[in-house]
């Protein structure tokens, strides 16, 4: 009797999972016919997560643990490759659903030069879209269209689970790897993103070494906020200010510019308006003066609006 009663329940959910898949492509293809395909290939793995709970990582070895990883990463990379949007989120959602485990094994991937390029992408992906989505509500992640269903649906439930990951635990990880000289310096910039999404204050000090020493996490310094390093931003800036990179190179003294807008207060207001003083043309200046909300600074703007229209 309880079997009958269990079969009956897993084919309720699969009717109600495909009843609300179908009524969701009509949806959509009413408003968007050319991304219907996109829906449609997400339904077997939406039934997979309704039905079949993801593996218990707790009860594997370490070396089982990351198989599992790597198999649901691969599908996400076939996903991602055939443009099926809505499929590669759903494997997200269910490697999200494994809970802090995954954190130590995603790192271990992304920072290990021996893994697949694609593979170790995947990797820094979920990653950054949990330190991401940590301190952000599903709707601006949605952005401009939140009234479209489909898009809330995407991300509502793995930002949900995202928030329940302790990622922080990974810090003191990140800051090692963000430290460490290497020729992968991808490995690096993924680390420092990270660092710089989570907005850890454990990796100012360390950041404000790196970007002194080597020229790294600049941009990441102004994403954390924090006062100590408006000075090294300043030297950077007379360091480097004219110095001309090749082509698709952001200059460091443009990049310690829009980390002082993004800081803020009065110090780096202070030093902006040096700066717009001896070029009142940078745009990079006047946007981080924007960024700062330089209330000092709106006479000399409307002096330039008016002297050259």
């Amino acid at each position: 009797m309880q079997k009958k009663i269990l079969i009956i329940g897993v084919c309720l959910v699969v009717v109600l999972v495909i009843g609300g898949g179908v009524f969701g492509i009509n949806a959509m293809i009413k408003k968007d016919p050319g991304a219907a395909y996109i829906k449609i290939t997400a339904i077997p793995t939406k039934i997979a997560n309704a039905i079949i709970p993801p593996p218990k990582l707790e009860n594997k070895e370490p070396e089982e643990r990351k198989k599992i990883i790597i198999k649901y990463l691969k599908e996400m990379e076939e996903a991602e490759k055939g443009w099926q949007l809505l499929k590669r989120m759903e494997i997200e959602k269910r490697i999200l659903k494994m809970g802090d485990l995954i954190v130590p094994i995603l790192i271990d991937i992304f920072s290990n030069s021996r893994e697949k390029s694609m593979l170790s992408t995947e990797a820094h992906v979920v990653l950054r879209d949990i330190a991401e989505w940590k301190n952000k509500p599903a709707d601006e992640m949605i952005g401009d269209d939140a009234d479209e269903d489909w898009k809330r649906e995407m991300y509502e439930e793995p930002a949900k689970l995202a928030k329940k990951i302790d990622i922080e635990s990974a810090i003191p990880k990140l800051i090692e790897i963000a430290c460490t000289d290497s020729e992968y310096n991808q490995v690096r910039n993924a680390a420092l993103e990270l660092l710089g999404e989570l907005k850890d204050r454990r990796a100012v000090e360390p950041l404000i070494r790196i970007a002194k020493d080597d020229g790294f996490g600049i941009e990441e310094l102004g994403k954390l906020g924090d006062e100590r390093a408006v000075d090294v931003l300043i030297g950077i800036i007379e360091k480097d200010k004219g110095v001309v990179h090749s082509a698709g190179i952001w200059p460091h003294w443009k990049e310690a510019i829009t980390s002082l807008g993004n800081i803020g207060g009065k110090r780096s207001i202070n030093a902006l308006m040096n700066l717009f003083k001896e070029n009142p043309r940078d745009e990079t200046v006047m946007e981080a003066l924007g960024t700062a909300k330089a209330e000092e600074a709106v006479p000399m703007l409307i002096e330039l609006l008016e002297r050259e229209r």
